[in-house]
């Protein structure tokens, strides 16, 4: 039976000194995640909300939805709602939410 008279190691493998050729873990999950938004922004839901120039024309489009809401449902919940919701609209139009504070001059 033979003998060893000493352990063998194994040679340490030489590194290469070039720069990798595939990207590290870091900037491939970056590039996947741009990949991603950027086909969440193509594909994702799109924003269906009317735009108003003036707050006076949203005002007046939201007084209309509210008096079809009255006359397609009458003696409903929804139509005493919509009633509610259209007298706050008006109320809001002839006069502000904070009252005018006299000067202290």
């Amino acid at each position: 039976m033979a003998t060893t008279t000493g352990s063998r190691r194994r040679r340490p493998t030489p590194r290469p000194s070039s720069p990798r050729p595939w990207p590290t873990s870091a900037a491939a999950s970056a590039i996947l995640d741009k990949e991603k938004d950027d086909e969440d922004a193509k594909n994702g839901p799109k924003d269906n909300r009317p735009l108003f120039k003036t707050v006076d024309e949203r005002r007046e489009s939201a007084l209309k939805k509210f008096r079809d809401v009255e006359t397609r449902f009458p003696g409903t919940g929804a139509a005493i709602l919509a009633r509610l919701s259209e007298a706050r609209s008006s109320s809001m139009a002839v006069s502000p939410i904070l009252p005018s504070w006299p000067s202290t001059t």
